[in-house]
């Protein structure tokens, strides 16, 4: 609470005090200073609580840029690990999960890549909510899927998404073939490839 609005206040209670010793009509004067009180009253409340609001936000924001930081770092680290370029990791992980470490989607793929628990446990990940863990072993296994398609993007990708073994199954070699998967993954592809871009 500002010094001046304190000021007020006292200014106000000791008005009120003077008037209400002096004065026959002292409950009509009581209730006037009542609710010119009450009304700077719920004034300073109302902006402690707006200013409370701005600091919880404030502190979300930062926490969000630490988070946010944490994860460049470990995409950082990943991409010079595996020789896999920081802006489709980056690409993989908005389309994924929008950059949420706690994603978890319906069919049970967790974290920042979206990883499932058979792929997680191929990969050795202990904890798919940790950030480090997460991209350390999403790009693991995109960085396996570049090399089974000759570093080609696209089928990498329709891999990551779809699965090699459906690919195989579904004889798709080219990128032009990677309209035989399901549509799904036809767009998962596409919006990828259009965040990679982007980066």
């Amino acid at each position: 609470m500002k010094t001046e609005e304190i000021a007020k206040i006292m200014q106000i209670y000791m008005m009120q005090s003077a008037y209400i010793g002096s004065t026959d009509s002292s409950n009509d004067v009581s209730g006037m200073f009542s609710v010119i009180l009450k009304n700077l009253l719920d004034k300073i409340n109302s902006e402690v609580v707006e200013n409370e609001s701005k600091s919880s936000l404030g502190e979300s924001d930062s926490n969000n840029k630490n988070i946010n930081k944490n994860i460049f770092e470990a995409i950082k680290q990943a991409s010079e690990k595996y020789n896999v370029e920081e802006d489709l990791i980056k690409a993989v992980i908005d389309v994924e999960s929008s950059f949420n470490p706690l994603a978890v989607s319906s069919s049970g793929a967790q974290g920042l890549m979206q990883l499932m628990p058979s792929t997680q446990k191929m990969l050795g990940i202990q904890n798919p909510f940790d950030v480090l863990d997460n991209i350390e072993g999403g790009t693991r296994y995109l960085k396996t899927l570049l090399d089974a398609f000759s570093g080609n993007k696209e089928l990498a990708l329709a891999a990551y998404n779809g699965g090699i073994w459906r690919m195989k199954r579904l004889g798709v070699d080219t990128v032009d073939e990677i309209d035989k998967m399901p549509k799904e993954t036809q767009d998962y592809v596409r919006k990828v490839m259009k965040e990679y871009k982007k980066y």
